[in-house]
């Protein structure tokens, strides 16, 4: 393969990975909105300030506990809507 045929499928290559990270990153700015959370659950984050799916991963079970209203069976709600949108 030549130098140049090479190049074209370097940056080829190297769009195919932009998109991919670009669709993963979109899907961590998913609002909580779209989990489908109880109203305890969704005001608690929002109380918080947490509106971003990549926001709650971020947080351990007790950074979750520690925000007002927060409880174990409502953290518990947030990891199982977690788990079946695939996060």
């Amino acid at each position: 393969m030549n130098k140049q045929a090479e190049l074209e499928r370097i940056k080829k290559m190297s769009h195919e990975i932009i998109l991919i990270a670009d669709k993963l990153l979109s899907e961590y700015k998913t609002p909580i909105d779209t989990l489908g959370l109880s109203s305890r659950a969704k005001n608690a984050l929002l109380r918080g300030g947490i509106e971003f799916v990549e926001q709650v991963l971020k947080l351990t079970d007790d950074d979750l506990l520690r925000l007002r209203g927060m409880g174990v069976k409502t953290v518990d709600e947030i990891k199982e809507k977690l788990k079946e949108f695939g996060f």
